[in-house]
């Protein structure tokens, strides 16, 4: 199994968002998420994203307590991919 470095999953995951972006109108994206690690690696690249094309993330169905720390912890991160 190949292991990819943050960045090459960073980039597929742009080149592939950009293949649908014709389809996402206007300048916001919702995401919903439950909190477990899949949410928070699909939020992160969601927010990457948007940030590359001047989107604005939103997110939504979070209920649970472990969701809103992701979130924060997402949203707070300063970290480069």
């Amino acid at each position: 199994m190949k292991n990819n470095s943050s960045q090459d999953i960073l980039n597929h995951f742009t080149k592939k968002m950009n293949t649908f972006e014709v389809q996402i109108s206007g300048d916001k994206i919702g995401l919903s998420v439950s909190g477990g690690g899949d949410s928070t690696a699909l939020l992160y690249l969601t927010k990457e994203w948007a940030k590359r094309n001047k989107k604005n993330n939103f997110c939504s169905n979070c209920r649970s307590r472990l969701a809103r720390r992701v979130i924060k912890r997402v949203s707070d991160s300063k970290e480069n991919v």
